[in-house]
């Protein structure tokens, strides 16, 4: 008779909070370019630079509130989106004269599982970054609720890659995940009731 095997099943992750850190923001801004450089890269992001700081500025006194969806086909998209949101889009306001009241600080929504096959230092620094932590493959309440209540609320932008994993295959798009779309819509009705 086959012996039955036994597996542990390791116990469900912990909640990551967010907690951001303008301190922890400045010092990765001041580092990105020069990790660029390091890599022989020179990014160029004058243009989406250029059209966003137009909507930041909105956005930072209160015409607008942002969701920007991006797309995510390598794991060192959201290193070059933190040097556009964080170096690029400042400096394009300077150039074209929009008043930015304060600096760049974003939430977006980052996989749970991140930290765990990247490291416990990349996981800080995501959690510092204004990062929600949310469980994919099921419908994760609590992260839900705070990515609406910051897209509703309007102070930060609400960032996400729709796509929700990279495919590593920049001419092709994965299948979107549907909760980008839900949570625009979300944030209309609290908005509207908000204006009720």
């Amino acid at each position: 008779m086959p012996r039955a095997s036994t597996q542990n099943a390791r116990p469900a992750l912990r909640r990551l909070p967010t907690r951001p850190s303008r301190m922890v923001q400045t010092v990765v801004s001041r580092l990105l370019p020069l990790l660029f450089r390091s890599q022989g890269l020179e990014l160029s992001h004058r243009d989406a630079a250029e059209a966003l700081a137009e909507a930041f500025a909105a956005q930072q006194t209160g015409g607008c509130n942002l969701l920007i969806a991006f797309r995510h086909p390598s794991t060192r998209d959201p290193v070059v989106m933190a040097d556009l949101f964080w170096n690029g889009i400042p400096q394009a306001a300077r150039r074209l004269k929009l008043q930015l009241p304060r600096p760049i600080q974003l939430r977006f929504l980052y996989d749970r599982g991140i930290p765990i096959w990247a490291g416990p230092v990349i996981g800080w620094l995501l959690q510092r970054s204004g990062g929600i932590a949310i469980h994919r493959g099921r419908l994760d309440r609590p992260a839900l609720a705070q990515a609406r209540g910051a897209l509703a609320q309007g102070r930060y932008p609400l960032v996400v890659a729709p796509e929700g994993a990279t495919n590593n295959l920049s001419g092709e798009m994965a299948p979107l995940e549907p909760g980008v779309a839900q949570l625009a819509f979300w944030a209309a009705e609290d908005l509207e009731k908000a204006n009720d």
